[in-house]
């Protein structure tokens, strides 16, 4: 196996004969092993190299701190799979490194087959947990995206309230009369000035054609001046010199009232570009 693809483990071990008889055996199985026999000397060591990938700890150490602090202290500044490896098999031992760590415990009277399986399961665990870890600070990562994303979506919403409430003050609170006609000359949209000056109601005033509401005197007035503002604007669109000034401002032509009677008003219209090559007329009447 190529030295760089081999995994390096810290053994610490205080007994000499079983470290070097460990240390044999694990070597054999592929891995580099350093060995230490002392808890302080783990903690150092460690502290010193990053290319420790795994910890065998021993629990008793002579006169040193324990193995279970020596682990509580590393496993608390390093993230790194640890197994620890002891001679006991008291249940409250047992149960006292399996708060410390999750990776294993393995009797020292195990066969190397042994202590090479719990060793190859504690990498693959700390392969799925960096795993897990990854996913999860993914996961992070598009929570903050989709909270910017609500905000963001929050801000433009208040934005798009706030033109809502102005247009709506522009439009259908203003003193003169405006109209929305499609392309077809029929209104679809109409503030209550207009209303009121035509003497018609909101539905019944939907989907009608405002030629209807022009003394037939006029209708060859309205029908010119609308012709100019189309022409205008298309010339507008090719021609770049084109000067506004060249486009009529207004008209003054008569409406027809609900009642019959005439109303004599000044009327401007303006064509706004909708939906690609669709527009709408934009009229406002002024008594």
């Amino acid at each position: 196996m190529n030295t760089k693809n081999k995994k390096k483990i810290l053994l610490v071990e205080d007994e000499i004969l079983i470290a070097m008889l460990t240390k044999s055996h694990l070597e054999s199985y592929g891995y580099i092993v350093e060995n230490v026999s002392s808890g302080e000397e783990a903690i150092d060591l460690i502290q010193s190299k990053e290319n420790i990938e795994l910890v065998l700890m021993d629990i008793d150490l002579g006169d040193g701190i324990r193995g279970t602090d020596a682990a509580k202290e590393i496993l608390a500044k390093h993230d790194l799979p640890l197994l620890f490896l002891s001679s006991h098999t008291e249940k409250e031992i047992v149960e006292t490194t399996e708060k410390i760590t999750s990776y294993g415990y393995v009797v020292k009277n195990s066969s190397v087959t042994v202590l090479d399986a719990s060793i190859k399961m504690a990498f693959r665990l700390f392969e799925e947990k960096e795993k897990s870890k990854a996913i999860e600070q993914n996961l992070r990562k598009h929570q903050i995206e989709l909270q910017m994303q609500i905000e963001e979506f929050r801000v433009h919403q208040e934005e798009l309230e706030t033109l809502r409430r102005k247009y709506f003050d522009i439009y259908h609170l203003s003193p003169v009369g405006q109209l929305t006609l499609n392309k077809k000359g029929l209104i679809i949209e109409s503030n209550l000035t207009a209303r009121n000056i035509l003497g018609v109601l909101a539905n019944k005033l939907m989907g009608q054609s405002f030629d209807k509401f022009i003394s037939p005197k006029d209708q060859d007035i309205y029908y010119l001046y609308k012709k100019k503002i189309i022409e205008s604007a298309e010339t507008k669109k090719l021609n770049e010199s084109f000067k506004e000034k060249d486009i009529p401002e207004s008209c003054s032509l008569d409406l027809l009232y609900s009642d019959g009677n005439v109303i004599p008003i000044n009327l401007t219209i303006n064509l706004t570009p909708q939906n690609g090559n669709e527009s709408t007329y934009h009229l406002v009447i002024m008594k």
